[in-house]
């Protein structure tokens, strides 16, 4: 089955953006990456519940829940490296630092371009989400926002 991971990024000072979540999802040799500035309700839950690194933070604090129960912005990146997979610490080029706040397996439902659909099962997070490309976006480019909805 192919693996999941949800990181936190913590920039540092003087980054160019802040601190936020990376969900990335693994196909073929490579994981399908997004920046998550904030959390669904329903993970922050989770994520408590399961005692992940940052668990004892303030809910709009490290976790950055969303004000949404299921639904969160998620900026499509450039696909990133397998071993993000297992690699926790600092990041190259002042980058920051990353932290795995769960893991696990993932069975996909739709697999569209402008649409994905999985059925997670994490440590923490276990469900199903779907993650869909604005109108907007530009899916050629991998430089899109999509929302990201947990239907749990």
């Amino acid at each position: 089955m192919p693996q999941f991971v949800l990181l936190h990024h913590e920039i540092s000072a003087g980054g160019n953006k802040p601190s936020h979540w990376d969900f990335m999802l693994e196909r073929d040799g490579k994981l399908l990456t997004w920046s998550l500035p904030q959390l669904p309700r329903a993970w922050q839950s989770a994520i408590r519940a399961s005692n992940a690194p940052l668990a004892d933070k303030a809910p709009n604090d490290a976790l950055g829940v969303s004000a949404d129960l299921d639904c969160v912005p998620a900026e499509r990146l450039s696909d990133h490296r397998i071993e993000y997979l297992d690699y926790q610490g600092a990041l190259t080029r002042g980058r920051g630092q990353v932290v795995r706040i769960d893991r696990g397996t993932y069975y996909l439902l739709l697999d569209s371009p402008d649409a994905l659909s999985v059925k997670l099962s994490g440590s923490a997070i276990v469900g199903h989400a779907e993650l869909f490309a604005r109108e907007d976006a530009n899916i050629a480019e991998h430089s899109a926002w999509w929302t990201l909805h947990w239907r749990g």
